[in-house]
């Protein structure tokens, strides 16, 4: 009986691993995007706050966000080639 016990606990446990690494991978990677779409955010901000005197405008908004957070400075670049 007690083998019976531990065995269902063990794979229970076992479960309970494989079930919360099948769930935990993908947050780790949302929130991932998540912080780069925000430093990418701040980073269009501070383009429009010293592009305003050069006429240099680019939209705020959660796609220019992910782009700049994703590829960094080209991605700024191509912002500013799209937009």
């Amino acid at each position: 009986m007690e083998m019976g016990i531990l065995l269902a606990f063990t794979l229970g446990m076992i479960g309970l691993y494989l079930l919360a690494w099948i769930f935990f991978i993908p947050m780790k990677i949302v929130g991932k995007l998540l912080i780069n779409s925000v430093i990418g955010g701040v980073t269009v901000i501070l383009l429009n706050l010293i592009g305003g005197a050069f006429g240099i405008h680019v939209a705020l908004n959660f796609l220019t966000a992910a782009l700049v957070g994703v590829l960094g400075v080209p991605g700024l670049i191509l912002c500013l080639l799209l937009f």
